[in-house]
């Protein structure tokens, strides 16, 4: 179903159609815009916001920033699948490493009380060129990051790279999560990439013991989302331009029987490890 992810660039982060002029990166893009809240574009940092938009002015933003050298990684065709996306993640972790750097420099603590936290696509180290980076910077109780924020952000969207992003602390995002589906599903993916490791594991442990103690609950929800987005999206195996993320039999629907396994369900972990063969392929 899948094909090699090389030639069809954006499979992993998803596609929307079948052609070359339907590709589009929506990898987690959608839901993260749905499940975190709409960008604030009143001039300041929507601590509850996923978004893709930069403020009206960037003061505190830097002048010269770490760049992004991916051109010979994409020049390389030798990589396909999951080789190429576990390489190309493994470039924009160096990325936002650096940077990361460069934001705590001047603040006293180098940063104590925060965390750079991978999601989506990122998390799972499944993106492709086109896919969204979603980042969450996670915060200590009363920590601000404006500072931060505007040392990674900028820089981020100076390089042309689309980004779903948030600013929020821990008790504010597992809150959240609570109450919404999708926010759940991305911290499961929750992986460290920079600042304090031990507010990032404290999160996506959290996240997980959460999502098992609703279990049934989650499944209800997974199965009623399933359903709706089989509906919207259609089939892979039949359409004529199949949406290869969200369609039934798409990439989302192997992420959601590891969402299923985590909440108690009774899936095989060898059917997954069998489709999940195929999805890296």
């Amino acid at each position: 179903v899948f094909g090699s992810t090389r030639n069809i660039v954006a499979t992993s982060a998803g596609v929307n159609s079948g052609s070359a002029s339907g590709i589009r990166a929506v990898i987690e893009r959608a839901p993260l815009g749905h499940e975190i809240g709409e960008p604030d574009l009143s001039g300041g940092h929507r601590v509850q916001g996923f978004g893709d938009h930069r403020r009206a002015t960037a003061a505190t933003a830097p002048l010269m920033a770490t760049p992004l050298h991916r051109a010979e990684l994409l020049d390389d065709r030798s990589l396909t699948g999951r080789a190429f996306c576990d390489a190309y993640s493994g470039v924009m972790d160096d990325w936002l490493q650096a940077l990361w750097t460069d934001a705590v420099a001047d603040l006293p603590g180098a940063g104590a009380g925060m965390a750079l936290v991978a999601v989506g696509g990122q998390g799972r180290r499944e993106l492709c060129p086109q896919s969204d980076l979603d980042l969450l910077l996670l915060t200590a109780k009363g920590v601000d990051a404006t500072q931060v924020a505007d040392g990674l952000w900028y820089p981020i969207w100076d390089e042309g790279v689309k980004l779903g992003h948030a600013v929020r602390s821990l008790r504010d995002t597992l809150a959240l999560a609570a109450d919404d589906l999708e926010t759940a599903t991305a911290l499961l993916a929750a992986r460290h990439v920079a600042g304090d490791e031990d507010l990032t594991s404290e999160l996506a442990e959290k996240a997980r013991l959460k999502w098992q103690r609703k279990g049934r609950k989650r499944l209800e929800e997974l199965a009623a989302s399933r359903e709706q987005r089989h509906r919207d999206h259609g089939e892979v195996a039949f359409d004529l331009e199949p949406n290869l993320k969200e369609a039934r039999g798409g990439l989302r629907d192997v992420h959601a029987l590891g969402w299923a396994r985590a909440a108690g369900a009774d899936v095989d972990q060898r059917s997954i490890a069998a489709l999940q063969t195929d999805h890296d392929e």
